[in-house]
């Protein structure tokens, strides 16, 4: 039972203290960001309903998008965004990338990761 209680109380916290990522999203040369409220004005490439289905060849994560006449910093990759993109043959990451998320690039078979 206490097991039970630490766990519930964990999932509470997370939930409660996560949401550094508002409602906010758009789309900027073929992916879908995320404005991250906890970093002003920085993104997060993520994952659109239904995922990416026309991802192939060299794919380059921008270091700065623009909406409505706004530059963000892209700062992160949600989990699972890329997932199952098996067109995707290599990836090149900005040096403003501070995190990737879990499984983010599951199920793919890079033959160069460009990393900063």
């Amino acid at each position: 039972m206490k097991k039970f209680y630490f766990s519930f109380l964990t999932m509470m916290f997370v939930a409660a203290f996560s949401n550094t990522i508002s409602a906010e999203s758009f789309t900027y040369e073929g992916l879908v960001y995320n404005v991250v409220t906890s970093v002003a004005n920085a993104v997060e490439v993520t994952k659109p309903t239904g995922g990416y289905t026309n991802l192939s060849g060299d794919l380059v994560i921008p270091r700065n998008v623009v909406n409505n006449g706004k530059t963000y910093s892209v700062i992160s990759i949600a989990k699972q965004t890329f997932a199952h993109c098996t067109g995707i043959t290599s990836v090149t990451f900005p040096e403003t990338l501070t995190s990737i998320g879990v499984s983010a690039f599951f199920v793919l078979y890079l033959e160069t990761p460009k990393l900063p």
